[in-house]
């Protein structure tokens, strides 16, 4: 810590000083506290440009995408600053051009008989082409802004996109119009709906399958079936002989009805 003397002096010092008196004087006191001045002017903006401009189309831009958040901001402000700089380029493109046949314009005329402001742009192109490399700076800086507006552009739409099922999840829903006759809602039977009488038919417009043989042959063994599906009362019979159902059930499923295979001789009985 200083010491009281060295405090006091200064002070005293300090209470004999006026002040800068010049205009020179006072700008230089002024930049004293200045470090390195990257954020006491607008970096994008330069002396012959208009700041109401760029404040309008930061405007426009605002008003187009709506930015909803910081980060959506930054974006906004990002494109702007592209945007900007494209027309500054182009700008300077035709400047460099208009300087270019101002410069040929004598070496021109005396080359070309009555030349037409096509040859003077045709010769201040090539000349620039061939003896300068500031032609192809303009479109290589160029094509670098368009990238950057276009990359600040297409995750702008992203990050909206996916902010859009957040915002309508949080929107409440609609009420709903109110019912007619006092709220009471009616209910209506529905009608009922006759059926159809079916269609007649005809031999020409329906005309019913011909049977096919393995139709016939399945009516006839369930007709076998049903005739000797029950057992013969002890009438009909023959005498000495049981009813094996049996065999009949295993002769239908193998569809086949061979003979003697519905009675047998009984046990014990005459041969």
């Amino acid at each position: 810590m200083p010491s009281q003397l060295r405090s006091d002096t200064a002070r005293a010092n300090g209470a004999k000083s006026r002040g800068p008196k010049s205009a020179e004087t006072k700008e230089k006191s002024s930049r004293n506290s200045l470090r390195h001045g990257f954020t006491a002017r607008n970096i994008i903006l330069l002396e012959c440009e208009s700041a109401e401009d760029y404040q309008k189309m930061e405007e426009d831009f605002a008003a187009t995408h709506q930015p909803a958040t910081p980060a959506e901001q930054d974006l906004v402000d990002e494109m702007v600053a592209a945007r900007w700089r494209i027309e500054r380029i182009r700008t300077i493109e035709t400047v460099i051009q208009d300087c270019e046949m101002i410069r040929k314009k004598s070496e021109i005329e005396k080359t070309f008989l009555q030349p037409d402001s096509g040859v003077h742009l045709a010769m201040a192109f090539r000349a620039l082409a061939e003896e300068s490399s500031c032609m192809a700076l303009v479109s290589r800086y160029e094509t670098r802004l368009s990238r950057m507006y276009d990359r600040a552009y297409r995750t702008l739409r992203e990050l909206q996109q996916k902010a859009e099922p957040k915002k309508q999840k949080s929107e409440p829903k609609p009420p709903e119009p109110p019912k007619p006759n006092g709220g009471i809602q009616i209910a209506t039977v529905p009608e009922r709906v006759q059926p159809s009488e079916p269609e007649p038919k005809n031999k020409e417009t329906n005309p019913s399958p011909r049977p096919t043989p393995s139709t016939v042959a399945r009516a006839l063994l369930r007709a076998v079936s049903r005739l000797f599906a029950t057992p013969l009362s002890a009438a009909r019979t023959p005498p000495g002989m049981v009813w094996n159902a049996a065999k009949v059930t295993d002769a239908m499923a193998l569809n086949r009805l061979p003979c003697g295979v519905f009675f047998e001789v009984q046990p014990g009985g005459p041969a």
